[in-house]
């Protein structure tokens, strides 16, 4: 799993290198990656190979306090249109609306407010699972 915001560091590196080996990732892309001209031949790249592409934010917004997690940062209709503009960047690269329900929340950080709301838009919020 990767994802992407302002850099794409290694990113055809990466996209080459699971090519080579016929091996798929997930890479969740804010819109602002998306929507980054320098970075559209990674994503093209990464789309043919079959990599799943989701959203992970449009602006990568914070959510919620670091300290204190159940202060949210952002209203509903703020992380809506955030999601919704993700959304729209990925359709420019053929990902269909309905097939990509998968959602990473920006800097893995949410809240049960931010779940709710994921998934009442349809989504399914994921997270990274920790290594004990």
């Amino acid at each position: 799993m990767f994802t992407g915001d302002e850099f794409a560091d290694g990113g055809l590196t990466i996209a080459r290198t699971l090519r080579k080996h016929g091996v798929r990732a997930s890479f969740f892309l804010t819109g602002r990656f998306l929507r980054n001209p320098a970075f559209t031949s990674v994503v093209k790249l990464l789309v043919q190979a079959g990599n799943y592409i989701g959203p992970h934010s449009d602006q990568h917004l914070l959510y919620c306090d670091w300290r204190k997690r159940d202060s949210l940062l952002i209203s509903r209709e703020e992380f809506v249109n955030d999601l919704r503009a993700n959304y729209t960047a990925l359709a420019r690269f053929g990902n269909p609306t309905k097939a990509v329900r998968l959602f990473l929340p920006p800097y893995e950080w949410y809240n049960d407010s931010i779940a709710v709301w994921t998934k009442a838009e349809g989504v399914q919020l994921i997270n990274y699972t920790p290594a004990r």
